[in-house]
């Protein structure tokens, strides 16, 4: 940032999680200046502070917001999520998660391997799918072994981590109000949906556009959530902390737009959340996107001048960003018979059908083993890959899903490893 003409104001705009990131990022970035939070009523129709959750690349932001496990666990409802299961959304179920896979002790990719000898979904030889269709959780820890590759994300009760962010924010010395404030060197605007006269629509790619929420109290956490195929659309469970979250989408017309702004920041004014980008319901990817897009924010953040170039570069990264993740999401869809494919998944499923290799992209969130999940559950490659060929027949497969499925019996069940550190 240029020293000499350094912001001496920002003024957040929302009531939910977003606007309590973007409060507590500032503060921090900008020791001295002004930050005032004026707290709006959280719109319904903001799906990314309504469902926050963070990925696993979401982990160095966190960090450099101080926000700390234990206490997001503790105090912000937060639970470990490892995988999401997808029932009836292809000719085969499966599970995606991150993380690394298992050397296999052989040359080639793990999954190239299970194209010539798909005996078991591919999931199965992922610690972290399996660990998560088990309701199992361990943080990783020896490199060298099974629980060292699995990777997780974060998912947070909604109306814990709220007041768990205006709380630190506030003892950063954020000044929180109600009203219409927006005197500002830089206004943050985490208010929700809004029309705008550069919004990209993705409704096509992206098709669950009506979502009806239902919880039920009592539930026992679990590191995997589901989301069932149906008729009309899907149905999720969202397993919580205290209560599990239902959600049932429609595929169709309705009040979600999914899309993005072309330039999330103009001027003096940045949207953040579902007021740049609508990622819509599906994997819960909304709130992610907010916390990569507020830390790209603060690495570029220029003087009161703002100046073009800079701001240009955050639109252009920003977008990149946005668009693979809704490249993603279509995937399900696409591969289920509902969407067509987004250009960038267009590509990515050419690549993958002709060799099973990813393309690379810009600007990429999640690790390729998530991608591999969904591609390989409907597609085989039509050239097997000649370094699986060559190595050594058979593959130590049957060895590496052995070990992976005795797994399990040798951990505590989620809640319980929850409810350890709830109380530590």
């Amino acid at each position: 940032m240029n020293r000499q003409n350094r912001v001496r104001s920002v003024t957040i705009l929302g009531g939910g999680p977003v606007a309590g990131i973007a409060a507590l990022g500032f503060a921090q970035a900008l020791p001295g200046a002004r930050i005032d939070w004026i707290m709006r009523p959280v719109d319904p129709a903001a799906l990314t502070d309504r469902l926050p959750a963070t990925l696993p690349s979401s982990a160095p932001v966190l960090e450099q917001l101080e926000l700390d496990e234990a206490d997001l666990v503790a105090y912000a409802g937060a639970t470990h999520r490892l995988g999401e299961r997808f029932l009836g959304w292809g000719p085969a179920d499966y599970i995606t998660s991150e993380g690394q896979p298992m050397p296999l002790g052989v040359a080639g990719a793990l999954h190239h391997h299970h194209a010539l000898a798909p005996r078991h979904p591919l999931h199965r030889y992922r610690p972290a799918a399996v660990l998560a269709d088990a309701g199992r959780f361990v943080h990783p820890t020896a490199p060298d072994g099974p629980l060292g590759f699995h990777d997780y994300g974060l998912r947070f009760d909604p109306d814990a981590i709220t007041p768990f962010l205006a709380d630190r924010a506030t003892r950063a010395g954020v000044r929180i109000a109600s009203g219409d404030g927006v005197d500002a060197d830089l206004i943050v605007d985490a208010t929700g949906p809004a029309s705008a006269p550069d919004w990209i629509d993705w409704t096509d790619a992206l098709p669950a556009t009506t979502l009806t929420l239902a919880e039920t109290t009592g539930t026992a956490p679990d590191p995997c959530d589901t989301y069932r195929a149906t008729d009309t659309g899907w149905q999720a469970t969202w397993p919580l902390a205290q209560r599990t979250l239902t959600g049932t989408a429609t595929l169709g017309t309705g009040p979600i737009r999914p899309g993005r702004r072309a330039e999330p920041w103009q001027g003096n004014r940045l949207a953040l959340g579902d007021a740049a980008a609508v990622m819509g319901p599906l994997c819960w990817t909304g709130f992610a996107l907010a916390l990569a897009n507020l830390s790209l924010a603060l690495s570029l953040l220029p003087g009161r001048d703002m100046p073009p170039l800079l701001l240009a570069e955050y639109n252009r990264r920003a977008s990149l960003r946005a668009d693979r993740l809704a490249d993603l999401l279509s995937a399900h869809h696409h591969l289920a018979g509902h969407a067509p494919p987004r250009p960038g998944l267009a590509h990515t499923l050419a690549q993958f059908a002709r060799r099973g290799f990813l393309p690379h992209f810009e600007e990429e969130s999640v690790g390729p083993e998530r991608w591999l999940a969904v591609l390989a559950a409907t597609i085989r490659p039509a050239r097997p890959d000649p370094i699986a060929l060559s190595a050594p027949a058979p593959a130590p497969l049957d060895h590496l899903h052995a070990t992976l499925a005795a797994l399990p019996a040798r951990l505590p069940p989620y809640p319980a490893y929850l409810a350890r550190m709830r109380h530590a």
